[in-house]
């Protein structure tokens, strides 16, 4: 019920943008570059499009990563840290990542593979803060 009220004023608000600050978790520091993509349902991982997205130094064991202004909706986060710069999450055997990564919601991929969306997925609404830890 609270899910179909806060859709319903993202419909009747479609200008509201709130702050998202994604809290990451468990870096190596010192070691690459941090990727923090965030998707829209319509360009979710797969069609490579995030809504935004952005590299940081990897400088501390936990950082916070900020966008501001991102329209209410519902989104995904996408993160990994690549420690070769090559600007990719690299995969070894059967498409297991070999580098850090992590999802909203902290949800662990099977057998490498992209989470689906519905699981990641959170409300963006007011300013908001979530916790990702890469594994």
């Amino acid at each position: 019920m609270r899910i179909k009220f806060l859709l319903f004023l993202l419909c009747a608000c479609p200008a509201f943008a709130a702050n998202l600050s994604i809290q990451v978790e468990n870096i190596l520091p010192k070691q690459g570059k941090i990727y923090v993509g965030v998707f829209d349902r319509e360009n979710y991982i797969h069609k490579g499009k995030a809504t935004r997205d952005t590299f940081v130094n990897a400088n501390h064991v936990s950082m916070v990563v900020a966008f501001d202004n991102i329209p209410a909706g519902i989104y995904s986060v996408r993160i990994y840290q690549d420690v070769n710069n090559n600007g990719i999450l690299d995969t070894g055997l059967f498409g297991l990542p070999i580098e850090k990564c992590g999802f909203s919601n902290n949800i662990i991929p099977f057998m490498g593979g992209n989470p689906s969306f519905e699981k990641t997925r959170f409300l963006v609404f007011t300013s908001d803060t979530i916790h990702i830890k890469l594994r």
